[in-house]
């Protein structure tokens, strides 16, 4: 890494938001770097709130848990954070949050979720859920 990096900054008129740790060189440090830097993105700008991350795609959550196949598991290892971090809260993003929670209703089952809460509240959610987009409380 440069020693004048905030040197560098200044003259560029730029601001150092974060440092990413060594990630090495050829196609797998890029890939590293790729992966930091997105997680690091949201921190970095907080102008950009993280409102609506992209939901995570390809889970199949059902009422009962299940046991993931080989290919699964081994496509969740790719997904999973990387390690559990607390910024802000558990995880560094809104994304990694959604996907934990997605590959735990997927073992779990959305039976043993609701345990937790109120049953009213998840009504709720789910009735807000099932509204058509674009309807307010007073339109219906």
């Amino acid at each position: 890494m440069a020693k004048n990096i905030k040197k560098i900054a200044e003259i560029l008129g730029a601001r150092i938001v974060a440092e990413v740790p060594e990630t090495g060189g050829g196609a797998f440090g890029a890939h590293r770097l790729a992966e930091i830097v997105a997680r690091l993105q949201p921190a970095s700008n907080p102008e950009v709130p993280e409102r609506f991350p992209m939901i995570p795609t390809g889970f199949e959550v059902h009422r009962e848990g299940r046991r993931w196949t080989k290919e699964e598991f081994e496509q969740r290892l790719y997904q999973a954070p990387e390690k559990i971090e607390f910024v802000g809260g558990i995880f560094a993003s809104e994304r990694e949050r959604l996907t934990v929670l997605a590959m735990l209703l997927e073992i779990l089952g959305i039976d043993r979720a609701i345990q937790f809460g109120k049953i009213e509240d998840w009504k709720a959610a789910i009735a807000a859920r099932e509204k058509p987009q674009g309807m307010s409380g007073s339109e219906s």
